[in-house]
C-alpha cells in the first residue's frame, strides 16, 4: 500500500508538471515527454480505480493501453460536443483533471484501508492477549518482564504482531512474450507509417496568382511559385482587353517565386505557359467583365 500511494503522488505531480508546461508554453519536446508520461499516469490511475490489482499482469497493462488509447478519442468527442477548441491548454486540462480526479479516488480508498488494517490489528490482539497472560501466570507477577511464546511448528517463535502476506504478480514466459510481440508490433507500425509518410509523393503544382494588395490604387501583384519539384520553364503573358501587353519568360527551381507589380483593369488576364507548351495555357487569372 506504501507503493501505492507513492504511485499516487508520483501521477499527480507528473499531472500537475504537465499543466504547468502547457501554460507556459514549453518546447515541444518537454511537451512531448510529458505527454507520454501523462498518458501513462492515467492508464494507470484508472486502472487501479476500475479493477483494484485483481488481474494478471498482462490483463492489466492490456487494459491500462486499450484505455490510453480510447480516452483522447472520446475526450474529442466531447469537448467538440461540449464546443470546448481541441487545442493543447484543453487537452492538458481534461487530461490532468482525469489523472487527479482518479488519484482522489485511489488517496481516499487507501485511507480507509489503512484504517480497517489497524481495527483489525488492535482485534487481534484484544482476543489473544487474555489467552496468553492466562497460560502464562508469571507475567502478571512481572508485567514488564518479556513474554516468551511457545514456538511454532517451524521452530521459530511465534510473533505477536501479525504479517501481512502479500502475492507477488507472476510473469509467466509466455506473457513476457506476448508484452514484447505487442511492442514490437507497435513500433513496426510506427515506424511503416512514419517511412510511408516519407515516401509518399504528391504531384507537384504551379501557382498563379494576381492580388490586390491596395484598395486605392490599381496596382496589383502579380506572381508565379513553382512547386513541380524540378526547375521548370514559363511564358506568362499579360492581356488587356484581349491583346497581349507584357510577356515574361521565367526560369524557376523548385520553391522559387517570381512576382511584378503590374496595372491592372476589369478586363485583364493573365495566361502562363509551361514550356514547351504554348497551346493551352497551364494556368490563368482572369478579372473578367
Amino acid at each position: 500500500m506504501r507503493g501505492g500511494k507513492k504511485l499516487v503522488v508520483i501521477t499527480a505531480a507528473v499531472a500537475v508538471c504537465s499543466l504547468l508546461a502547457a501554460e507556459l508554453d514549453a518546447p515541444t519536446p518537454v511537451m512531448a515527454t510529458l505527454a507520454f508520461a501523462l498518458l501513462a499516469s492515467l492508464g494507470y490511475v484508472w486502472i487501479e480505480v476500475i479493477l483494484r490489482g485483481h488481474a494478471p499482469t498482462l490483463e492489466l497493462i492490456s487494459a491500462a493501453v486499450g484505455l490510453v488509447l480510447a480516452v483522447p478519442v472520446i475526450g474529442g468527442v466531447v469537448l467538440q460536443a461540449a464546443g470546448i477548441g481541441l487545442h493543447r491548454m484543453s487537452w492538458s486540462l481534461f487530461l490532468v483533471g482525469l489523472t487527479l480526479a482518479g488519484d482522489v479516488v485511489l488517496a481516499f480508498r487507501y485511507r480507509n484501508r489503512a484504517r480497517n488494517d489497524n481495527y483489525d490489528y488492535e482485534y487481534t490482539l484484544s482476543a489473544q492477549m487474555p489467552d496468553r497472560l492466562q497460560s502464562t501466570p508469571s507475567a502478571l507477577r512481572s508485567p514488564l518482564k518479556p513474554v516468551s511464546y511457545p514456538a511454532s511448528q517451524s521452530g521459530q517463535f511465534a510473533s505477536a504482531h501479525p504479517r501481512k502476506v502479500r502475492a507477488r504478480r507472476y510473469v509467466s514466459p509466455w506473457q513476457a512474450a506476448a508484452c514484447g510481440l505487442a511492442l514490437l508490433i507497435t513500433g513496426g507500425a510506427v515506424w511503416l507509417a512514419q517511412a510511408g509518410a516519407v515516401s509518399q509523393h504528391y504531384p507537384g503544382f504551379t501557382e498563379l496568382w494576381l492580388t490586390n494588395h491596395t484598395q486605392s490604387t490599381s496596382m496589383d501583384n502579380l506572381g508565379v511559385r513553382n512547386q513541380e519539384g524540378i526547375t521548370e520553364k514559363y511564358r506568362l503573358v499579360l492581356a488587356r482587353k484581349g491583346q497581349a501587353s507584357i510577356t515574361w519568360e521565367i526560369t524557376l527551381a523548385t520553391g522559387q517565386t517570381w512576382q511584378r507589380a503590374v496595372k491592372v483593369t476589369s478586363q485583364t488576364k493573365a495566361n502562363l505557359y509551361l514550356l514547351p507548351d504554348l497551346a493551352q495555357p497551364y494556368r490563368y487569372v482572369d478579372t473578367g467583365a
